[in-house]
């Protein structure tokens, strides 16, 4: 977004370099987070997976010995009867590979994922509690990224990584090395020769592998930056909505996105590289194996031609194995990847750590302060001192006030005293001791701060209140006792006149950052929370600075009631409230130049009585200007005039009504978030938005009917090298010798089809990711603050469907939409020659086993759908845990709320795990059963196939064509089914973006003008009649019956109590809310009539709490033209 943080990102590049080569160690390392109930699991997993992976050479032991028995009944040695019990042996054999294959899939696939599921909570635990120690320094710099699309994104890679991904590769090298082992057992020569192209495969993916892990260890640092602004934008909505920054926002956002496809587009050769290389090598090994076999064979060393079918069948299980790790390699350097870049983080010791135990814990707490020859500069300015060579004393229960021009290191006090930082040089003793030497968990419960800008977090009134709490005696008190601890320190803060008001009062929930609270009534709350406890310490960072004149003035009696038995340092802007203070420290330039009390620094005439001077001009300027503001504040009149003709409006409602979001439980549900679209009605819109892709797609389509196509081309060549073994001598070498040629052919065309695929599957990824993330992004940021208001779209959970919808649909519209397709084509290819070639053993195998196969398929589809959806939300939640409280760092620091949120975050995904085991007892039962279901169509086909043979009714060669056919064909089928996970979640993905793209706003930035006029620089504004509730509680009128009118060129005051709905009438005034009756017009004009976007350009807001975004100050300011 800023030319300025492009060191800071470079920096942060560095970083993520150093961690990238340590990729493979993090995936290992995961595995560290697995528990003992965990790692049974595993092992269970891994041991089932293996046996599974066994049952498929197996088969083609059988089949092996088959092709004997066959060779013997076709010339003559083995009688009818006896073929068809041998058949019939065999068949059995096949019933049994079915159960044990079943029982084995759904052992393995159920077990590894509840391992995933809890040893990703482990990590994410982990993480969030990492990310929390750290120093606020570290908050302060880019390193933090995006906490939401961290602990989202990067743990959803590493579960796909570390779960069903990895059962499934430890499956398929059971196969490859049973395939082997059956293979050597049978005939060791000739799988001697044929094994050379294993360390060609292992070598090239390999190599191609940690080059990925590299690349996506660097595309993923560049999405968490993305992820970042994302976060600031969507947490300030308000803020871009007032000042049009969508396309801004947008375009910075942008800029991330287009750095990561960059970066993305060089991973395409690599995937080209290596996914050519296995399966060119594949093939080529069926050739050699045949041509050496056949030669063998003809000159007696192979006794029996079934012996050279193992070995070729095993090069076929093998091959098919290797190219299913092959594709699910890519999760595992995802997840390498993801796992590197949490660990970067995990790995970072903390400088200032609040959950260290370490530390001097005093057993009482007098409050005696002494700064000592300070010295400080931020870390982000070293050479900038804040404060320097600073001496101060702030005695014990006495109150202490710093005043001086902003920027003279007021605050900066605050955060050392809180140890939000540690000094360059000088020593903060509290009661004599070195704050850096006492447990920081002591000392910020013993000091409780009130900020300028208060900070309330998601929950009730009641939570934040007795958040204060926290560390103290009461904090595990019984709920009564903390109601009354609650009560009675907001009766102190006058904040229980309002909370009485609101529809659940104490229990009513405030929703994400208190948005919808006023500013003065989140500060009252925020007064409660800091004197619940009864610090002995208390700081005052302009605490009252957000409360009307009335509040203002009940409140400051508050402080100074409570002071008095603590010591108390109050930093002010307005001198009226500290002139009962004990001490008064001027501050300028880091260092405090005079220091007295009210009266003594008066008498110097120096640089206080200055700021007293400067304050009480501006107030009799303000009484000049418009001193009525004050008094009608108070509830008197004024019938005035003043010389300016001011007109004053005090906004009145019959219940103090600040909205809270979902206060009262009647928050409107928004429609569903989906279009309910089915998955080819998705992928058909999804594939027709590609313009711009259908070259990319014409190639992956080409190369995807290239790749099916091969596989029934095998089952060809296979009969017809089978057809040699009845040949002999030199006739049978040429024959064979033309076979293998043939199969050295298709090697070379599925090198070129392989690295078609590879290369286009990664441009179709790298373009889609960036299309759909930025169109999300944009649809979100065009919504109305009422979408922001509800409980579901909290920022973290927007943040967090940003990035894991367009990663979703990247998985289904790149390379599992070749792997599909492949598999599509390979099975109705199959289907088409077994029926081509002999019809009635087609037919009874095509339906007697894809029927059942496709709705078992279907179940499991539908239940991953639900399961998805659930697990969706609940991440969600949990997202919007870890984004609000990094958001709020300072506030959770000197609250020492870390473990409270801890718990908050452990609970949801402690639901999560909860709910997806259920959900997964029913989901692998259906999966297991589409992974094994074929052994069924190979025993009917084996069977009925043998009865055709022995009637003579079928040739050799039709036999062998349909049933290769149909072993290869299931096999493809049941692969297809093990990319439904990624189906469903694309699915829900696109439909989320559809939804999103079709809702439109109440309030939309698009919308054109009724009746376009010049706008001009007068501008007189009516307000008629005006009524409004908020969307989340419809029934309850904030602002009711209200007639305003302010002149062109005059000034308008809007006074009141806080949570009367002066700052609704300005979120009315900016349009974001629009009245439920009545109008706002403007020279005449309705606003409805108007674009938001010219309505708004047309007006100047400064908000009560201040927006700065990440980047230079000229940057901020050049956003307001």
């Amino acid at each position: 977004m800023a030319a300025n943080e492009k060191e800071s990102d470079c920096k942060t590049d560095s970083k993520a370099e150093e961690s990238q080569s340590a990729g493979g160690q993090s995936y290992v390392r995961v595995f560290q987070y697995a528990d003992r109930d965990s790692r049974l699991l595993y092992a269970t997993s891994c041991v089932a997976a293996i046996g599974a992976g066994v049952a498929l050479p197996f088969m083609d032991l059988i089949f092996g010995k088959f092709v004997t028995t066959f060779n013997n009944f076709a010339i003559g040695v083995l009688s009818s009867s006896g073929y068809m019990s041998e058949v019939e042996k065999f068949t059995l054999y096949f019933v049994y590979l079915f159960i044990a294959k079943f029982v084995l899939t759904y052992i393995h696939s159920f077990c590894v994922s509840i391992a995933a599921i809890k040893t990703t909570k482990a990590l994410r635990e982990h993480f969030l509690q990492t990310l929390l120690r750290q120093e606020i320094t570290f908050f302060d710099s880019k390193d933090a990224g995006s906490p939401s699309v961290k602990v989202t994104t990067n743990g959803n890679l590493v579960n796909n990584g570390i779960s069903d991904k990895l059962s499934m590769i430890v499956q398929n090298m059971a196969t490859f090395v049973a395939a082997f082992v059956i293979a050597f057992a049978v005939q060791w020569k000739l799988t001697l020769i044929t094994i050379c192209i294993v360390p060609v495969i292992i070598v090239v993916t390999g190599i191609c592998s940690v080059i990925d892990i590299k690349q996506e260890a660097g595309i993923m640092s560049i999405y968490s930056r993305a992820g970042l602004l994302a976060e600031e934008v969507f947490s300030t909505m308000t803020t871009v909505h007032a000042f049009f920054l969508q396309p801004l926002m947008a375009q910075g956002y942008d800029e991330h996105l287009a750095e990561a496809e960059t970066a993305g587009m060089k991973k395409s050769a690599n995937y080209g590289i290596m996914f050519s290389t296995q399966f060119f090598c594949i093939y080529a090994g069926y050739g050699l194996a045949f041509w050496r076999g056949i030669a063998m064979y003809a000159s007696g060393e192979i006794d029996q031609p079934g012996k050279i079918v193992t070995v070729i069948f095993a090069l076929i299980l093998a091959a098919i194995a290797m190219s299913q790790i092959a594709f699910q390699i890519v999760a595992i350097t995802k997840a390498a990847s993801a796992a590197s870049e949490l660990f970067t983080i995990i790995d970072r010791e903390s400088a200032i750590d609040p959950l260290s135990e370490e530390g001097i814990v005093p057993a009482t707490c007098a409050g005696n302060i002494e700064v000592r020859n300070i010295a400080f500069s931020y870390p982000s300015r070293p050479d900038s001192l804040v404060l320097n060579n600073l001496v101060l004393d702030i005695p014990a229960k006495k109150t202490t006030a710093l005043v001086g021009a902003s920027g003279s290191g007021k605050s900066t006090i605050i955060g050392l005293l809180e140890r939000w930082y540690d000094q360059n040089d000088g020593v903060i003793l509290v009661d004599g001791v070195d704050v850096r030497e006492l447990n920081l968990k002591w000392l910020r419960t013993h000091v409780r701060l009130v900020q300028q800008e208060p900070v309330l977090f998601s929950g009730t009134v009641f939570d934040n209140v007795a958040h204060g709490l926290v560390g103290t005696e009461h904090e595990d008190a019984s709920q009564e006792k903390k109601l009354q601890l609650v009560e009675d320190a907001c009766k102190e803060a006058f904040a229980d006149d309002f909370i009485k008001d609101l529809p659940e009062q104490y229990f009513t929930q405030i929703g994400e950052r208190a948005r919808m609270l006023s500013g003065g009534q989140k500060q009252r709350i925020a007064i409660a929370r800091s004197i619940i406890s009864n610090p002995p310490i208390l700081l005052l960072d302009e605490a009252t600075s957000a409360l009307d004149p009335r509040a203002e003035k009940i409140v400051q009696e508050a402080l100074e009631h409570v002071s008095r038995s603590r010591t108390t340092l109050t930093i002010a802007h307005k001198l009226s409230t500290i002139q009962k203070a004990d001490n008064i420290a001027v501050m300028a330039q880091g260092v405090v130049i005079e220091q007295g009390t009210h009266t003594d620094l008066l008498t110097r005439n120096g640089a206080y009585a200055r700021l007293v001077s400067a304050q009480s001009l501006e107030r009799k300027a303000e009484e000049g200007d418009g001193g009525a503001a004050e008094t009608l504040a108070d509830g008197e009149s004024d019938d005035g005039d003043d010389q300016r003709q001011s007109s004053l409006a005090q906004v009145r409602t019959a219940s103090s009504a600040a909205p809270s979001a979902g206060a009262s439980g009647t928050e409107p549900k928004e429609a569903k978030e989906s279009m309910g679209y089915s998955l080819i009605r998705c992928l058909l819109k999804l594939i027709r938005e590609q313009p711009r892709l259908w070259f990319a797609y014409s190639v992956l389509f080409g190369a995807s009917l290239g790749a099916g196509g091969t596989w029934p081309a095998q089952a060809v060549l296979f009969s017809r090298m089978f057809g040699t073994f009845q040949l002999q001598g030199q006739e049978a070498i040429n024959e064979g010798n033309f076979w293998a040629l043939m199969f050295f052919v298709l090697a070379i065309a599925n090198l070129i089809i392989y690295f078609a695929m590879g290369w286009v599957c990664n441009v179709i990824m790298q373009k889609v990711t960036r299309r759909y993330r930025l169109e999300t992004f944009n649809n979100t940021v065009k919504q109305d603050i009422a979408f922001f208001d509800q409980e579901s779209n909290s920022t973290g959970a927007i943040t967090s469907r940003l990035s894991t919808c367009a990663t979703d649909l990247q998985e289904l519209l790149g390379f599992n939409a070749g792997l599909i397709l492949n598999n599509i084509v390979t099975v109705i290819s199959c289907a088409i020659l077994g029926i081509a070639y002999g019809w009635k053993l087609g037919l009874v195998c095509t339906f007697g086993a894809l029927p059942p196969m496709l709705v078992c398929g279907y179940a499991r589809i539908r239940l991953e759908m639900k399961l998805d959806e659930d697990t969706a939300k609940r991440f969600a939640s949990s997202a919007a845990v870890a984004a609000e409280a990094v958001g709020a760092v300072r506030t959770v620091a000197s609250l020492c709320l870390e473990e409270t949120v801890l718990d908050q975050y452990r609970e949801r995904l402690s639901i999560v795990a909860a709910k997806s085991r259920r959900t997964l007892l029913s989901t692998m039962f259906w999966y297991a059963i589409t992974q094994s279901i074929n052994f069924l169509a190979m025993a009917l086909g084996f069977w009925y196939g043998g009865k055709l043979v022995s009637t003579g009714e079928y040739t050799t060669e039709q036999f062998f064509v349909v049933f290769i056919a149909i072993i290869l064909g299931g096999e493809n089928a049941a692969q297809f089914f093990s990319y439904t996970t990624s189906i469903t979640k694309a699915q829900k993905a696109a439909n989320y973006i559809f939804w999103l793209r079709s809702r439109t706003p109440a309030i939309s930035i698009d919308q054109s003008d009724s009746n376009p006029e010049d706008d001009e620089k007068d501008a007189s504004v009516e307000c008629a009649a005006l009524e409004f509730a908020y969307p989340s509680r419809p029934n309850t009128k904030v602002i009711k019956g209200i007639d305003v009118n302010a002149l062109a060129g005059k000034f308008v005051a809007l006074v009141g109590p806080s949570g009367c709905g002066k700052s609704t009438m300005v979120s009315l005034l900016t349009r974001l809310y629009d009245p439920s009756s009545g109008y706002i017009a403007i020279n005449d004009q309705n606003i409805k009539d108007v674009s938001p976007r010219r309505h708004r350009r047309r007006l100047a807001l400064v908000q009560q709490e201040p927006v700065l975004y990440s980047g230079s100050i000229r940057e901020n300011i050049s956003m307001g033209l």
